[in-house]
């Protein structure tokens, strides 16, 4: 047997059983299926050709052991044919694959040769063949090893048989790339390091004339160093389930595990790990692993956690007394509860807060804001760390502090263009008094309404708060925000067409020196539509257009408008038409064949021949005036109906309904004459 056909075999045996063994391990259970079954669900055609994936066409060998490998149907068996003779029947594992690697006695001679392989399904039914033809040219003998350490090992010691296909031989050795130096089976070696290690071993028969060109080689490990354990996951520290789940891995590959609970036997585990009823109380899971060179964790790695399904005690209110009166609405509620335990106090139904139970015993939860004038209830529960939550309990109080509200029902606009302002403010005490605050540090007297003239543009405040007849003031006063803004936007042109452009599309864009700014825009004279910051027109007639563009910022004010013009001119003119929508045969405006604005056949540089069948209302371009969806049948109506808004995602309703009654406009002027 040839090195390299050996060493394949070797190979395979070692992966099989490896596979086996992991399968084994990480799927205990398994379900069998039966041949019958597995053919019950194949279709029931014939298989397909196998793949001959080495020796490969025409491949020149110097073995005269080659290796044969290939794919097939899965289960299907492989008929091989060396020469016209049946060399072997190989199957087709859970992948696909087939292999076989022949024996000694097979030793092919220099020359040309032809394998074909024929798959069978589990079916019986039988496929065409594959065939490759390569050849053998073996210039030396073949050099195989028998035995060797195992593949991972804490042995520092190997010991090696090997042998030849030749009779009369003597042997070369070499460990990891050291030079070859003679040698005899078995070949020991003593003091090795820890590491990966390869040993070649090469014959030459006993004239040193033929020397195996392809030593055979053996690789192992010589691992020293226990395995490591690390928890990929675990439950919390405390919990109030009683099914706990352990996620674990080891430093190493193809490490097995033992796992011991709360000081218990360690036996075989594997991760996922569950933990089953257990009782109240701390637990601790160690586990420990060993690598595949049977090295030991030295100490097992451990995680530990408290179950805990027992509710904690019902919080005290202390801070308010039951059915109580106050004057003030409080800011913060404290009480007693379950050291450790988190508290969560609602007010009236509304969560205002949670705090832990300090280890004496003590909790305080602050409240935001101010509390209306009326009845109130407190409602505090408790949660411990393992999720389990008290009872709740539940304290009723009176809030009367007599004190005066104050809101604003009236003021500017968030943007003003006004340089004046006016509010409109109340309090739900009667008989309060008001004092105003604008721009400045101290509020003074005022009545409603307030109004302010001569402002700046910019911010402003405005502030107001009530005080009560008996002196008591709204210590949250109202408060209104805006902004003066009497200055007009500037529009500019940032990308158009050219003076002069050919065809019936132009793009533009627009910027404003103002943030918020929106954009209207005219085309040809027609009233300004709300436009978006980048537009197409579409359906341009030939002739000088002219876009006029004019910002209008958040306060309302309008900018002057930006003017482009330019000249469309025809694109190559020709025949634009294809078939009209509306059909029909004659010279009639809504269809048939000659050059008619709408359809048919059209001649020259018509404006609507072709077009879309039916683009939707607003679209324009390319239909009969009178056709569902059109705006218009003139080159305006097309541009307010397909350009404004063509290019833009979503076109604001306004522009729409401006497009539209243009539309309307435009096609009664035509009937009407």
């Amino acid at each position: 047997m040839t090195t390299s056909s050996y060493r394949l075999l070797v190979g395979a045996l070692a992966a099989l059983c490896l596979n086996t063994r992991a399968t084994a391990e990480a799927s205990p259970l398994t379900t069998a299926v039966s041949p019958g079954q597995l053919a019950a669900a194949l279709p029931d055609v014939p298989p397909a050709a196998p793949v001959i994936l080495t020796p490969t066409l025409g491949v020149l060998l110097s073995t005269a052991l080659p290796f044969y490998s290939g794919t097939a149907e899965v289960g299907a068996k492989v008929t091989l044919t060396l020469d016209g003779k049946i060399a072997a029947t190989v199957t087709a594992d859970l992948n696909g694959r087939w292999s076989y690697t022949p024996s000694l006695l097979e030793f092919l001679s220099n020359g040309v040769h032809s394998l074909v392989a024929v798959s069978t399904n589990l079916a019986g039914q039988t496929g065409p063949a594959a065939s490759v033809q390569f050849s053998i040219l073996a210039l030396g003998p073949e050099t195989v090893i028998f035995s060797g350490p195992a593949l991972s090992t804490v042995q520092t010691t190997a010991r090696f048989t090997f042998g030849s296909s030749a009779l009369l031989v003597s042997y070369q050795c070499a460990l990891d790339n050291d030079h070859f130096v003679a040698c005899g089976t078995p070949r020991d070696f003593t003091n090795l390091a820890e590491g990966p290690h390869q040993f070649l071993v090469r014959s030459k028969d006993l004239l040193g004339l033929l020397t195996d060109p392809t030593p055979a080689a053996y690789s192992w490990t010589i691992d020293l160093t226990p395995p490591k354990t690390t928890f990929t996951s675990t439950p919390p520290a405390f919990t109030n389930a009683l099914i706990s789940t352990f996620a674990f891995k080891s430093s190493e590959p193809n490490s097995t595990f033992t796992c011991a609970l709360d000081s218990g036997l360690a036996l075989p585990c594997a991760s996922p790990y569950l933990t089953l009823l257990l009782a109240d109380g701390p637990h601790t899971l160690a586990v420990r692993a060993r690598d595949a060179a049977g090295n030991q964790e030295t100490e097992a790695t451990t995680y530990s956690w408290t179950v805990d399904t027992v509710a904690p005690a019902i919080p005290r209110v202390t801070s308010v007394t039951p059915g109580a009166t106050v004057a003030v609405s409080p800011s913060e509620v404290s009480g007693r509860g379950e050291p450790g335990s988190v508290v969560r106090l609602m007010i009236d139904g509304v969560l205002v807060g949670t705090a832990e139970v300090d280890v004496a015993g003590q909790w305080t939860v602050a409240v935001p804001g101010t509390l209306v004038d009326g009845v109130h209830f407190l409602t505090a529960s408790a949660t411990d760390a393992a999720g389990n939550s008290s009872l709740p309990v539940t304290v009723s109080f009176t809030l009367d502090t007599t004190g005066a509200d104050t809101r604003i029902v009236a003021g500017p606009p968030l943007f003003s263009p006004s340089s004046s302002a006016n509010f409109a403010f109340t309090s739900e005490h009667a008989g309060a008094t008001f004092r105003c605050n604008l721009d400045a540090l101290f509020a003074t007297p005022c009545t409603d309404p307030a109004a302010y003239q001569g402002l700046a543009d910019g911010v402003h405040v405005f502030s107001v708060f009530a005080v009560a007849p008996n002196g008591v003031p709204d210590l949250t006063p109202a408060v209104h925000t805006w902004r003066v803004d009497t200055v007009a936007p500037v529009a500019s042109v940032v990308t158009s067409p050219p003076p002069v452009l050919a065809g019936t599309v132009a793009s533009f864009g627009f910027e404003a020196n103002e943030v918020l700014a929106t954009f209207q825009c005219s085309v040809d004279g027609l009233e300004f539509q709300d436009c978006l910051a980048n537009i197409t027109l579409e359906n341009l007639a030939p002739g000088t257009h002219t876009l006029q563009v004019r910002a209008v910022d958040a306060a309302g004010n309008v900018g002057a408008a930006a003017t482009y013009t330019w000249e469309m001119t025809p694109a190559g003119g020709g025949t634009d038409g294809g078939t009209g929508t509306d059909g029909g045969t004659g010279g009639n405006s809504d269809g048939g064949t000659g050059g008619n604005s709408d359809g048919g056949t059209g001649n020259g540089g018509n404006t609507d021949g072709g077009g879309t069948t039916d683009p939707g209302p607003g679209t324009g371009g390319g239909q009969n005036p009178n056709d569902p969806g059109v705006i218009g049948g003139t080159p305006y109506d097309e541009m307010l109906g397909g350009g404004l808004g063509c290019g833009a995602t979503s076109p604001a309703p306004a522009m729409w309904v401006g497009a539209l009654l243009a539309g309307l406009m435009a096609r009664a002027r035509r009937r009407k004459s």
